[in-house]
């Protein structure tokens, strides 16, 4: 497989030969004739030969370019920033003459952190005459959304890069690319919460699987759901049977942005951070067996998300964007119950006046330092700093 980095500066000193030799044929078509007309006549043969190669180098191009098919396919349906991903190169020559110096043209769509398209290029090799190349090449995306873009370009020149042709095709298929994911390096802490759940609570895996403590009276109030009607009949009272459990194992994420400003980098560096950070919590919580929920302040909340609901959530995150308001939902937060852990990830600045009382923990992003008062209970993670490697310290620091 090539590397995207190799690739594309291989693809540069290309051009720029190329770009060099056709300064180069055009000063010895100047020097030829200038010898014809102060030398010998015969010099305008040469010169004759130059503008006929001149000619075929901006006819063929834009004759070839016309029966070039290309065609762009990711072979994996979802990708992380920062993960390779294999992309299927196919060109098809449909002239009755051979090719080569061929390139294709695609770029990742933009999003919050990459405002403007990037440019990637692949160099196809020589295509025989009415036959097929086919490459695989891995791509590592480095921002979150729909890769590549839907538009790829064509292009070809003569080998002395007199003319350039491009033509734009569809790309039909795309790739979702998810948010990057930092593993923990070590699992979140569960020390805060501690005693008995119910057999039924722990049932819905809200809590460990210990061993069952026995049973306890029924407690005026109670779901009769929790009620074993096997020890409730031999003892001819209701009775509830328990297990033990170190936590409530349920843990609330609530990701608050607010759009960056796309000309300051550090503000658009903290808003992927904070999507990247929440994402990343998700993900180790839910391989924890953590009852998780996750509210993206403002426009939705998930309840309860498994290893087989985390697709939908994480393609979510990939394709949000703050300026597309379509994708709002107004939707009425519960309010914390006593068992659940809260942990807020933010970009916003933290001051005195950020309503932040109901959560455990805060993972901050801003740029700007937070406030004293929220600091004992905040992490601050800022763009500039190496964020990623305290994040993966986070199940510790994240303690009870």
């Amino acid at each position: 497989m090539n590397s995207l980095p190799s690739t594309t500066s291989t693809i540069s000193s290309k051009h720029q030969s190329s770009h060099r030799m056709g300064w180069v044929l055009a000063c010895v078509i100047g020097a030829s004739i200038m010898c014809g007309v102060v030398w010998h006549g015969r010099a305008f043969i040469i010169t004759g030969t130059l503008l006929l190669i001149v000619v075929a180098g901006i006819l063929l191009p834009y004759l070839s370019i016309q029966k070039l098919l290309a065609k762009i396919t990711p072979l994996q349906h979802r990708g992380r920033v920062g993960q390779g991903m294999p992309v299927r190169f196919q060109v098809e020559n449909q002239n009755w003459w051979p090719w080569g110096t061929t390139i294709i043209q695609l770029s990742e769509c933009p999003s919050a952190i990459l405002p403007k398209e990037k440019l990637r290029e692949h160099m196809m090799p020589r295509i025989e005459r009415n036959g097929t190349c086919d490459e695989v090449v891995s791509l590592v995306p480095i921002s979150r959304g729909l890769f590549p873009d839907d538009i790829g370009t064509l292009v070809t020149r003569f080998p002395f890069g007199i003319f350039t042709a491009r033509k734009t095709f569809s790309i039909s298929s795309q790739s979702i690319v998810w948010p990057e994911i930092v593993p923990l390096a070590s699992r979140i802490s569960d020390a805060r919460y501690g005693g008995y759940e119910s057999s039924a609570t722990s049932a819905r895996h809200w809590g460990d699987e210990g061993d069952i403590a026995g049973p306890r009276p029924y407690r005026p109030g109670e779901s009769l759901r929790r009620v074993h009607w096997r020890h409730t009949a031999h003892r001819g009272d209701l009775i509830v049977c328990e297990r033990e459990s170190t936590t409530s194992k349920r843990l609330l994420i609530r990701l608050d942005l607010e759009m960056p400003n796309r000309e300051d980098v550090q503000t658009t560096e903290a808003y992927e951070a904070a999507i990247s950070i929440a994402a990343s919590l998700i993900m180790q919580a839910v391989a924890e067996n953590w009852h998780v929920d996750f509210e993206l302040s403002g426009h939705r909340t998930w309840e309860g998300i498994n290893p087989n609901g985390i697709s939908p959530v994480f393609d979510f995150l990939a394709t949000f964007d703050l300026n597309d308001q379509s994708r709002q939902v107004d939707r009425t937060v519960s309010p914390r119950q006593s068992t659940v852990r809260s942990v807020l990830v933010t970009q916003r600045t933290l001051n005195d006046g950020y309503p932040n009382g109901r959560h455990d923990e805060i993972l901050c992003t801003s740029p700007i330092e937070p406030s004293i008062d929220v600091n004992r209970r905040c992490l601050w993670l800022p763009p500039h700093s190496d964020w990623r490697n305290t994040l993966q310290q986070t199940g510790s620091i994240l303690d009870g």
